[in-house]
């Protein structure tokens, strides 16, 4: 999985694949932005026979990173401003950078980039300014649906939702995707947008099963999915002074949470979520720990690319998504060796492979277990069972080739 998405991420650096497969003879599945300088420089260089006139490797090799947590800090920054410095020398204008950075996100794609440069030429040839394109922009990927709060019954909660394949998706190692634009869609992060959030009581969830819908074709509604907790219900509600104390900018601003909707505004929200699946954990709702575990990698994603240390989120991801396992309170199996698979993958992460292997154990013993109950008894079921644990067990097994090299993950996390 991880090496399929490197090779997407070089193949849109170098358009060929035999550049991406000479970078990764090179340099390995490693996706690092000065290696593909120094790469983009020597291919120049073998072009027109002149020397190098830098190395990245050199200077790379002569400032390492302190720690993986100052490699983290500095990862999104330094992705920036690599991307802003290589579209300056396509562009030669920083109008022309900053209109390419709207329509497609922080992704250097040369379809985009020819895409730009035809605009120009046709809008120069019509004897307009390049100035007057800037405006012009890409359909938007994000179309608003209305909910009513199922706590307060606020009727005017904003949702956000991404359109059907309108956006080109990149998933991490923890799973976590990446947007960015396509050839009709403008970029947009969707993380930061998922995380719907009632304005009066703050109540918020990604779910939208969670809020009250009304059909405005039919009129029909349909409940939220909470509602027939009554007593869960009860504490959200008593739970609203605390979320107003802690988040009193939200309190008194009805349009806090709607577009545009930065990092820190992302985090808010998820944090509002993360209260309520607490109270939900209290009665032990089906997936609750998987669905804690997810919105802390989604914030812990949001801080990586904010170029803040997202350290103390991804642990929490763990223990919650450890504690998925442990309880087996999800309800399937995929999710159940989603989670077994996430935990592998950060605890390799972290270089503690003891319990990357007794998870991957874990894993072998319930493939065991299927195989057995299918030989005993054959079923559908069980043989459907037996391909989800194999396809799961096959992902951690790529992963777990890397677990003696760190910078693999601290690259791809």
């Amino acid at each position: 999985m991880a090496g399929n998405l490197i090779r997407t991420r070089l193949k849109a650096l170098f358009l060929k694949d035999d550049l991406v497969n000479q970078y990764i003879e090179k340099y390995g599945e490693i996706l690092n932005l000065s290696f593909v300088e120094q790469f983009k420089e020597e291919l120049r260089c073998m072009e027109t026979g002149e020397e190098p006139t830098i190395n990245l490797n050199a200077s790379l090799q002569a400032k390492p990173e302190s720690s993986p947590q100052a490699a983290a800090s500095n990862k999104g920054a330094h992705a920036n401003k690599y991307i802003r410095i290589k579209l300056k020398a396509i562009f030669l204008k920083e109008s022309l950078v900053d209109l390419y950075l709207k329509r497609y996100g922080e992704i250097i794609n040369q379809k985009f980039i020819d895409e730009l440069k035809e605009e120009v030429k046709e809008q120069k040839a019509s004897g307009g300014s390049e100035t007057e394109i800037s405006e012009k922009a890409l359909g938007d990927a994000i179309f608003e649906f209305e909910y009513v709060c199922p706590i307060c019954r606020y009727a005017n909660v904003v949702g956000y939702h991404l359109r059907s394949k309108s956006l080109v998706i990149e998933e991490t190692l923890l799973i976590v995707p990446h947007y960015s634009a396509s050839s009709q869609y403008g970029a947009v992060d969707y993380t930061v947008l998922q995380t719907a959030v009632c304005p009066k009581c703050l109540f918020a969830s990604p779910d939208p099963k969670d809020w009250t819908r009304v059909n405005t074709f039919n009129g029909t509604i349909t409940d939220s999915q909470l509602l027939v907790h009554s007593a869960l219900i009860k504490d959200i509600k008593m739970q609203e002074k605390e979320r107003h104390a802690r988040y009193p900018d939200a309190k008194s601003n009805l349009k806090y949470f709607l577009r545009p909707r930065d990092a820190k505004k992302g985090l808010e929200s998820i944090e509002l979520s993360i209260m309520r699946a607490m109270l939900e954990k209290e009665y032990s709702l089906p997936a609750v720990n998987y669905k804690i575990g997810k919105q802390y990698l989604k914030y812990a994603d949001i801080k990586a690319r904010n170029g803040e240390d997202p350290t103390e989120a991804r642990k929490e991801a763990e223990k919650y998504l450890s504690a998925a396992i442990k309880e087996s309170d999800c309800d399937n199996l995929a999710l159940e060796m989603e989670c077994m698979y996430l935990v592998v993958v950060m605890a390799l992460a972290g270089k503690d492979k003891d319990k990357a292997a007794s998870f991957i154990r874990i894993a072998r013993d319930l493939l065991m277990q299927k195989q057995q109950q299918n030989k005993e008894e054959p079923k559908a079921e069980l043989r459907t069972e037996i391909t989800i644990v194999e396809k799961w067990l096959k992902r951690i097994a790529n992963q777990w080739e890397f677990r003696d090299d760190p910078s693999y993950f601290n690259s791809n996390l």
